[in-house]
């Protein structure tokens, strides 16, 4: 919610008319978690993506295209929650 009201901030102040979109899921095994606004297809294309072991070396960073958005998409390890786990941003400008 804190990033969701920084992005609104800044495009007031700079007068633009589109505001990103903005998501943080937590990838672990098998599944995608995030808020509970968060869309369930955009948690299924994070698992369908593989981002878990795509990202064992670093970050790892992409496009995707969900409902005809093109979303940034960056995965990095968060060996803190387990072996099998990452946090996923995804942005997208609507």
């Amino acid at each position: 919610i804190a990033v969701r009201s920084h992005f609104d901030e800044a495009a007031k102040k700079s007068g633009a008319s589109k505001v990103p979109l903005f998501y943080v899921y937590i990838a672990k095994g098998q599944g995608a978690y995030g808020e509970p606004v968060a869309p369930d297809v955009t948690a299924a294309e994070i698992v369908k993506l593989g981002l878990v072991e795509k990202c064992a070396q670093g970050v790892y960073k992409t496009q995707v295209v969900i409902e005809k958005s093109t979303f940034g998409v960056a995965a990095q390890r968060a060996p803190g929650l387990g072996p099998d786990a990452a946090i996923v941003v995804l942005s997208s400008v609507f």
